[in-house]
């Protein structure tokens, strides 16, 4: 019988997730067009970079069944507006939060 580890799961642990239905669309919108995201899949090459979605593709033959086509946002003279076809798996949502100093609690 093997044991479990009880100490903490580490990044690589982790497992991301999505909705079982992330771009079900009502006719002509689509969700996540114009959305930002960050590539986290381990080992890729631009892993860590933001884009800007500007289209998604369904009936791909990958485990969510997506892929999207996403502008980079960094800067590249070399490449200026990168745009790559990604898995939806391997992308996250950018979400960002706002700190506020409020009546002194965070001085």
């Amino acid at each position: 019988m093997k044991q479990q580890s009880t100490s903490s799961s580490t990044s690589a642990d982790l497992l991301i997730t999505h909705p079982a239905r992330p771009f079900a669309s009502d006719g002509e919108h689509t969700p996540w067009i114009k959305t930002e995201v960050i590539v986290c899949k381990v080992k890729h090459p631009l892993k860590g970079y933001h884009a800007i979605v500007k289209d998604v593709l369904p009936l791909q033959d990958t485990l969510s069944g997506l892929r999207i086509t996403a502008q980079f946002t960094h800067m590249n003279p070399a490449n200026p507006f990168k745009t790559s076809v990604l898995d939806y798996d391997d992308v996250v949502e950018a979400l960002y939060v706002a700190l506020i100093s409020v009546g002194g609690l965070c001085d």
